[in-house]
């Protein structure tokens, strides 16, 4: 099956916030968007993830790797061969919901996101919405059997909202499945705290989340977010994500290998549009990403890693009344 990448097709919408002339409003033949640092996002400017070539290469970096962690499997959810409809929001390129689709053949499955760049070759029981995720969805309540959200990190403001939202479009008894990788860096040997492990990059990070009003590492709150909305069954599963070159387990070495590869496309391209937002030059901003990598790649003083964090949940089954004889 081939990978056609179409121009995205998007409408200017109003800017939320104030940024500087590093960030620039283009409209070519694709329609309107936002470029920062030669990256192409979203023209809302409140999508932090860029929707270019080069962002699409990091998508599909990070799909290999999370079928790595769940050894070749594209949900960490166990779902009934006969599962009829499926929902993946964010669903960016579509690679998961055509991969799934193929998995499935009996199921249809619809992929939500605000870019359109999703293959225009796809399997039959594959559409796709090209909308908000965190506006109404345009599918019925209690529509879907299995709901999958994974990466949409730098996109969300609204976390429980699109929890509950989630949890409306569900069956009685659907599943819920949410997947990141945590932003923040540990030492496998425990021999440095967390902020002293790479200090450039935590504060840094700190500081340009907390100025564009953004949660870059929502995981550790899914659960209470998921009790809130009414989910029940809710568990995480982690999955260690070594960074540098200490890994010896093959495993492991398999994963650190792909997650590398992820460091320089996520600092190169993935992050522009943060550090933009928050007024950083190019100079700059290429200063403190090299910084950040060789405190990552190539520290020899510890063994870095983050982790890949697998969110299920369902909703809870509706009882049917008896009938009063």
């Amino acid at each position: 099956m081939s990978q056609i990448d179409p121009e995205p097709e998007t409408t200017p919408n109003e800017q939320s916030c104030d940024y500087s002339a590093i960030i620039h409003h283009t409209e070519d033949e694709g329609g309107h968007y936002i470029e920062a640092y030669g990256h192409k996002f979203h023209s809302s400017g409140n999508i932090y993830v860029p929707f270019d070539e080069s962002e699409q290469r990091h998508m599909h970096a990070r799909h290999r790797l999370l079928r790595v962690c769940l050894d070749g499997a594209l949900t960490n959810t166990r779902l009934s061969p006969e599962i009829r409809t499926i929902v993946d929001i964010g669903t960016g390129t579509g690679v998961w919901a055509i991969e799934m689709a193929s998995r499935y053949p009996g199921a249809r499955i619809t992929g939500i996101d605000i870019s359109n760049i999703q293959s225009r070759i796809v399997p039959g029981n594959v559409d796709y919405i090209i909308a908000d995720i965190e506006q109404p969805w345009e599918i019925d309540d209690g529509y879907a059997d299995f709901v999958h959200m994974r990466d949409i990190t730098g996109g969300i403001r609204n976390w429980p909202a699109l929890v509950a939202q989630a949890q409306r479009k569900l069956k009685g008894g659907g599943l819920l499945e949410m997947t990141e990788i945590r932003t923040t860096p540990h030492d496998f040997d425990g021999k440095f705290d967390d902020a002293d492990l790479c200090p450039s990059y935590t504060k840094l990070y700190k500081s340009l989340a907390d100025k564009v009003q953004m949660d870059f590492d929502p995981a550790p709150k899914f659960p209470e977010w998921l009790h809130e909305a009414g989910f029940e069954n809710v568990t995480q599963r982690m999955e260690l994500l070594p960074i540098g070159n200490w890994a010896r387990d093959p495993k492991l070495r398999r994963r650190q290998k792909l997650v590398n590869e992820l460091v320089h496309l996520y600092f190169g391209h993935h992050s522009s549009m943060i550090f933009a937002g928050a007024g950083y030059e190019k100079k700059v901003f290429d200063e403190q990403l090299d910084t950040i990598k060789r405190d990552l790649l190539g520290s020899d003083r510890a063994k870095p890693y983050v982790m890949a964090v697998f969110t299920t949940a369902r909703k809870p089954k509706v009882d049917c009344p008896s009938e009063e004889v």
